[in-house]
């Protein structure tokens, strides 16, 4: 089975602020993956952080401004029902 899922998230930053995302799929193919982030048109690192029993986080500091956040998956799973 091949699945595919996206978001997009337009966010207007008025103070300086960490900024939690949970937005990705569980266990996906790492090559079939992509989460940027943009402030004010400029690439922004983000920081992927494991929570027990809620998963994976993806963490950046922002400053005032227009965020934009993209996200996009692929996932690949054989269906062994047999």
């Amino acid at each position: 089975m091949n699945r595919r899922v996206g978001a997009r998230l337009v966010l207007d930053i008025v103070e300086p602020s960490e900024v939690l995302l949970q937005i990705a799929i569980a266990h996906p193919d790492p090559s079939a993956e992509s989460l940027t982030v943009t402030l004010d048109g400029v690439g922004v690192d983000l920081q992927e952080v494991m929570i027990p029993g809620s998963g994976r986080v993806h963490r950046f500091r922002a400053a005032t401004g227009r965020a934009v956040v993209t996200y996009e998956a692929q996932s690949y799973r054989s269906d062994s029902t047999a």
